[in-house]
């Protein structure tokens, strides 16, 4: 008879992990994210600046394989305000860095089907119902994923 191998939660989670550290090596690589050094260079900040960012929650990053720490790359690009990016960072709090991800890049009813990265760049929904969209609009809707 052949015992048959029995998956636990554990082994779930572990592959879920390995394969979100696969993904974002991936957007390591491609740009997307950052390295600590390069985000610092890019927004032209010392270490310590970029510490106390951190720890005001200004700024995020993601984990990443072996301990890495991954940094969105749009934190750093001037197409965004960097002080309309840190409002909508901090007002999303202890969140993890994953959870802040997804909540900039992904598209929201609230924000008439754009993503809050979508509206900082000037993007506007279609409709004249949700043409008001803007920065307000997107720290309520983070305040509200921090009550969710």
């Amino acid at each position: 008879m052949t015992e048959r191998k029995r998956t636990t939660a554990r082994d779930y989670r572990t592959a879920m992990m390995e394969e979100a550290f696969a993904l974002r090596k991936a957007l390591f690589e491609c740009g997307q994210l950052l390295d600590r050094e390069t985000l610092r260079q890019r927004l032209g900040i010392s270490e310590l600046a970029l510490r106390g960012w951190l720890r005001r929650r200004s700024l995020f990053y993601v984990d990443g394989p072996s301990g890495a720490r991954y940094y969105p790359a749009f934190l750093a690009d001037p197409a965004y305000s960097s002080t309309a990016l840190a409002a909508v960072s901090r007002a999303l709090g202890t969140l993890p860095g994953s959870t802040k991800w997804v909540f900039f890049t992904n598209p929201r009813g609230s924000l008439g089907g754009l993503s809050p990265l979508e509206i900082l760049a000037g993007k506007r929904p279609p409709g004249g119902t949700a043409s008001g969209v803007g920065l307000e609009t997107i720290l309520r809707a983070a305040r509200a994923e921090v009550e969710f």
